[in-house]
């Protein structure tokens, strides 16, 4: 049950220290593709630059704290648009199988995805997740501490 309330914490705690920094780009996209996977220790990709380096560190260090003591992987895209090829939850399932997040027999990946300008978010949750963070779970947070911020 701890176990259970700290990833639900992080995850949302993560959310919030992603989205702090989101409302000052404007770039776009005319394609959009999967980025390369970001290295494990540095599980972050901001292509809308609105993150200062230091936040993706910090970011980063709590990612891997947990990573460390619970054995799952948290990855977090912000994107500037999904453009008009994907639709949100076929990319975010296109991002969290390229990046190969989590391990792929236990499915213990979990990927926040934000189309910054499209205010759309994701989070995509393994399976081997869902039975302590639900999808319902999941867009709560999305709904009750990210969408607030924008």
């Amino acid at each position: 049950m701890r176990w259970r309330s700290s990833v639900i914490n992080l995850v949302g705690l993560l959310s919030l220290a992603v989205l702090f920094g989101c409302l000052f780009s404007n770039t776009a996209f005319a394609k959009l593709e999967v980025p390369d996977t970001p290295p494990l220790e540095r599980p972050i990709i901001d292509q809308t630059e609105s993150l200062a380096n230091e936040d993706i560190d910090r970011i980063a260090q709590l990612i891997n704290a947990e990573r460390q003591k619970k054995s799952f992987q948290i990855g977090v895209l912000m994107i500037p648009t999904l453009g008009s090829d994907d639709s949100l939850e076929e990319y975010s399932l296109k991002v969290a199988r390229q990046w190969g997040i989590g391990d792929k027999k236990k499915s213990n990946g979990i990927l926040l995805l934000i189309a910054k300008n499209d205010r759309k978010m994701r989070i995509e949750v393994g399976n081997g997740m869902e039975g302590l963070l639900t999808d319902a779970r999941a867009s709560q947070i999305i709904r009750n501490t990210i969408a607030p911020k924008f």
